[in-house]
């Protein structure tokens, strides 16, 4: 019975918060521009930003990003950000570029728990659709007795319980995050 088992607790969790960091909230991070795929024509090659530049946080509401190689990536990277949906216009000063990150209303934090909220639903999701393969699996195992496919199912459920408990309050902490002037 050992052999069926959930998705360890930890792997849903850093999936829901890796998904939840993408939310921008008052105080800007790096952790924003990580989904944003840069194209090099003379390398031939895709990146992310954080392979190709440094970025910091001078301030909360701005990045600074510092391309290794200016010359061959700035303005690449320039135009995967006004591509992308981020709502900012990138400003390149020479030396790098920065971002500024106007501040959010409380419309754009209310989207954004919305979002949270949403995320975290889908997570959950993933969870009951593992549980019920689980299930399957166990129930489509003819040396198991009911009884004990009864108990799998039973702790099994449990289990999934404590994860939803988890998944919300995570989303919940994001919520107050977001929130928060």
């Amino acid at each position: 019975m050992s052999q069926y088992k959930l998705l360890n607790k930890e792997d849903y969790i850093t999936i829901l918060v890796n998904k939840l960091s993408a939310l921008r909230t008052n105080r800007v991070t790096p952790s924003i521009l990580d989904n944003i795929a840069v194209y090099i024509p003379s390398w031939g090659a895709t990146f992310k930003i954080v392979e190709l530049a440094t970025i910091n946080i001078p301030m909360p509401n701005t990045l600074l990003i510092t391309p290794y190689d200016s010359k061959v990536s700035s303005s690449a990277i320039e135009k995967a950000i006004r591509e992308s949906n981020l709502g900012v216009n990138p400003v390149n000063d020479g030396i790098g570029i920065k971002l500024n990150f106007p501040s959010l209303t409380t419309e754009d934090r209310e989207k954004r728990c919305k979002v949270a909220k949403e995320l975290g639903e889908e997570i959950k999701v993933k969870l009951r659709n593992n549980r019920r393969d689980m299930i399957q699996i166990t129930k489509s195992n003819k040396d198991m007795i009911k009884d004990d496919v009864e108990r799998y199912e039973k702790s099994l459920q449990i289990e999934v319980d404590n994860m939803n408990k988890e998944i919300d309050e995570t989303v919940k902490l994001k919520q107050v995050e977001l929130m928060a002037m």
